[in-house]
């Protein structure tokens, strides 16, 4: 994932965690393999992203090489996470960098919550942009997520993620400045594109205003707005609903 929100465009230099010993977020990772690593091209074949990446037991030595492969192609890249199978790695792991680097071995979303604290996670819509889809750098993609999550991992056990505040509103910049809430976004969508979902599908992409849609006819004019440029047209409703389906638009 890559972030491109106006809040959120302080870097993050991954190069400077780079440990010289055991670190809590990787597996070992010294200087000298990062520096012997060489970063993998990042794939935008849909046909390969949209395939499922089942478990599988890895080795301590095929976790250090995904590790530091994925590490360092971030490294170069730039983003705030980045799955294996977006380079070519046929295991399923990922590699989250947002307030520490972590690498996560064979991950599963177990709760859209959180399990300690019996907190349910609440449906957000956010902004993301991929790495793998690059018109979404420049024109990032409005996505529902939720806010907290529990996973497990081979490599860490079970871990939540979730927001830092609960003062930020929905739409608002508290939302987008959340670091935590960063985080679990970014572990959401690592995850599903291990399980073979972009921020382009329909499972993920935010398509606002859908309970209003049964309140018109077909043939009634209603006004729909361009989310990226807010241009708004005056359309027959069922033409309405072809543009609301992209992602691009909404209904006011």
């Amino acid at each position: 994932m890559q972030n491109k929100i106006q809040e959120m465009d302080e870097d993050i230099n991954i190069s400077d965690n780079v440990p010289n010993q055991a670190n809590e977020g990787l597996e070992y990772l010294s200087k000298e393999v990062v520096e012997n690593t060489t970063p993998r091209q990042i794939t935008t074949d849909t046909s390969i992203l949209k395939q499922k990446v089942e478990e599988s037991e890895m080795t301590k030595d095929e976790m250090d090489k995904v590790t530091a492969e994925l590490f360092v192609t971030l490294i170069k890249e730039g983003g705030l996470g980045l799955s294996a199978n977006q380079i070519g790695v046929p295991h399923r792991a990922c590699i989250v960098n947002v307030k520490e680097p972590l690498v996560l071995i064979n991950p599963t979303i177990v709760k859209w919550g959180h399990v300690s604290t019996d907190t349910a996670g609440e449906r957000i819509v956010y902004v993301e942009s991929c790495l793998s889809i690059p018109k979404t750098i420049k024109k990032p993609k409005r996505t529902m997520r939720v806010s907290h999550i529990t996973i497990k991992t081979d490599n860490l056990g079970i871990i939540e993620f979730g927001p830092d505040s609960t003062k930020w509103k929905q739409g608002g910049n508290e939302l987008l400045k959340d670091e935590g809430l960063l985080e679990s976004v970014v572990v959401q969508h690592e995850i599903g594109h291990l399980d073979g979902l972009l921020i382009t599908d329909d499972l993920v992409r935010y398509n606002p205003q859908i309970e209003k849609t049964n309140t018109y006819g077909r043939n009634e004019k209603v006004m729909i707005k361009n989310v990226d440029d807010d241009t708004t047209m005056y359309i027959k409703y069922k033409h309405a609903t072809k543009l609301m389906k992209t992602g691009n638009y909404e209904l006011l």
